[in-house]
Protein backbone atom coordinates (compact mmCIF):
# COMPACT_ATOMS: atom_id res chain seq x y z
CA UNK A 1 0.00 0.00 0.00
CA UNK A 2 1.05 3.57 -0.07
CA UNK A 3 0.93 4.08 3.82
CA UNK A 4 4.20 1.83 3.83
CA UNK A 5 6.29 4.22 1.41
CA UNK A 6 5.48 7.27 3.18
CA UNK A 7 8.14 8.88 5.09
CA UNK A 8 8.01 9.07 8.81
CA UNK A 9 7.40 12.65 9.26
CA UNK A 10 4.85 12.57 6.77
CA UNK A 11 2.86 9.94 8.77
CA UNK A 12 3.58 11.57 12.00
CA UNK A 13 1.73 15.12 10.25
CA UNK A 14 -1.27 13.01 9.20
CA UNK A 15 -1.59 11.55 12.45
CA UNK A 16 -1.66 14.09 14.25
CA UNK A 17 -4.53 15.15 12.05
CA UNK A 18 -6.67 12.85 12.59
CA UNK A 19 -9.23 13.11 15.83
CA UNK A 20 -10.97 10.47 17.56
CA UNK A 21 -14.64 11.54 18.61
CA UNK A 22 -15.26 11.25 22.21
CA UNK A 23 -18.48 11.21 24.28
CA UNK A 24 -19.86 14.55 25.21
CA UNK A 25 -20.25 13.36 28.87
CA UNK A 26 -16.72 12.77 28.95
CA UNK A 27 -16.19 15.82 26.97
CA UNK A 28 -17.95 17.49 29.69
CA UNK A 29 -16.24 15.72 32.63
CA UNK A 30 -12.85 16.65 31.95
CA UNK A 31 -14.14 20.07 30.78
CA UNK A 32 -15.53 20.60 34.73
CA UNK A 33 -12.26 19.38 36.05
CA UNK A 34 -10.12 21.29 34.61
CA UNK A 35 -12.08 24.55 35.18
CA UNK A 36 -12.47 23.46 38.81
CA UNK A 37 -8.55 22.85 38.81
CA UNK A 38 -8.17 26.29 37.56
CA UNK A 39 -10.83 28.25 40.18
CA UNK A 40 -8.83 26.17 42.89
CA UNK A 41 -5.34 27.85 41.60
CA UNK A 42 -6.06 31.06 40.47
CA UNK A 43 -8.06 31.58 43.78
CA UNK A 44 -7.08 35.21 43.68
CA UNK A 45 -8.97 36.17 40.00
CA UNK A 46 -11.88 33.89 40.76
CA UNK A 47 -13.13 35.70 44.08
CA UNK A 48 -11.96 32.77 46.56
CA UNK A 49 -11.20 34.13 49.77
CA UNK A 50 -7.25 35.14 49.19
CA UNK A 51 -6.89 33.48 52.82
CA UNK A 52 -7.58 30.23 51.79
CA UNK A 53 -4.42 27.97 51.04
CA UNK A 54 -4.45 24.78 49.24
CA UNK A 55 -3.84 22.79 52.88
CA UNK A 56 -7.69 24.54 53.32
CA UNK A 57 -9.34 23.62 50.73
CA UNK A 58 -8.23 20.03 51.09
CA UNK A 59 -9.19 20.19 54.67
CA UNK A 60 -12.44 21.42 53.38
CA UNK A 61 -12.83 18.26 50.54
CA UNK A 62 -12.09 16.26 53.30
CA UNK A 63 -15.07 17.61 55.71
CA UNK A 64 -17.21 17.62 52.52
CA UNK A 65 -16.70 14.10 50.90
CA UNK A 66 -14.48 12.12 53.51
CA UNK A 67 -17.57 9.62 55.21
CA UNK A 68 -15.94 9.24 58.85
CA UNK A 69 -16.30 10.95 62.44
CA UNK A 70 -14.51 14.27 62.90
CA UNK A 71 -11.46 11.91 64.69
CA UNK A 72 -10.68 9.68 61.35
CA UNK A 73 -10.64 12.98 59.13
CA UNK A 74 -8.19 14.60 60.82
CA UNK A 75 -6.00 11.29 60.98
CA UNK A 76 -6.82 11.20 57.34
CA UNK A 77 -6.06 14.48 56.90
CA UNK A 78 -2.47 14.22 58.63
CA UNK A 79 -1.51 11.35 57.01
CA UNK A 80 -1.79 13.00 53.45
CA UNK A 81 0.18 16.04 54.65
CA UNK A 82 2.44 14.05 55.88
CA UNK A 83 2.83 11.54 52.65
CA UNK A 84 3.18 14.74 50.61
CA UNK A 85 6.11 17.14 52.84
CA UNK A 86 7.81 14.02 53.65
CA UNK A 87 8.26 12.31 49.89
CA UNK A 88 10.97 12.03 48.07
CA UNK A 89 9.39 13.25 45.03
CA UNK A 90 10.17 16.87 44.93
CA UNK A 91 7.86 17.26 41.85
CA UNK A 92 5.18 15.92 44.61
CA UNK A 93 6.49 18.24 47.58
CA UNK A 94 6.42 20.99 45.01
CA UNK A 95 2.37 20.48 44.95
CA UNK A 96 1.99 20.36 48.38
CA UNK A 97 -1.78 20.06 48.88
CA UNK A 98 -2.64 20.25 45.32
CA UNK A 99 -1.21 16.58 44.73
CA UNK A 100 -3.81 15.22 46.99
CA UNK A 101 -6.79 18.19 45.99
CA UNK A 102 -6.69 16.55 42.24
CA UNK A 103 -7.54 13.29 42.97
CA UNK A 104 -10.48 14.00 45.16
CA UNK A 105 -11.93 16.55 42.51
CA UNK A 106 -11.27 13.96 39.61
CA UNK A 107 -13.27 11.35 41.67
CA UNK A 108 -16.16 13.84 42.38
CA UNK A 109 -19.10 14.68 39.76
CA UNK A 110 -19.97 17.45 37.79
CA UNK A 111 -22.38 18.91 40.19
CA UNK A 112 -20.53 18.38 43.45
CA UNK A 113 -17.30 20.09 41.33
CA UNK A 114 -19.38 22.90 40.77
CA UNK A 115 -21.07 22.80 44.74
CA UNK A 116 -17.56 22.74 45.94
CA UNK A 117 -16.68 25.82 44.62
CA UNK A 118 -19.41 27.28 45.21
CA UNK A 119 -19.35 26.43 49.01
CA UNK A 120 -15.75 27.88 48.75
CA UNK A 121 -16.61 31.26 47.95
CA UNK A 122 -19.21 31.31 50.65
CA UNK A 123 -16.17 30.96 53.25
Amino acid sequence: MLWDYLPEDLLDIIYKKIVYKQPKNLQNDLISYVNTIKQIENNNHNNIIISNTDWDILWFLVLLYYKKDNIEKEKHFNYMKKYVLNNNDLMMRFEGAMYWIKKYIRNLSIKDRENFICSIKKY
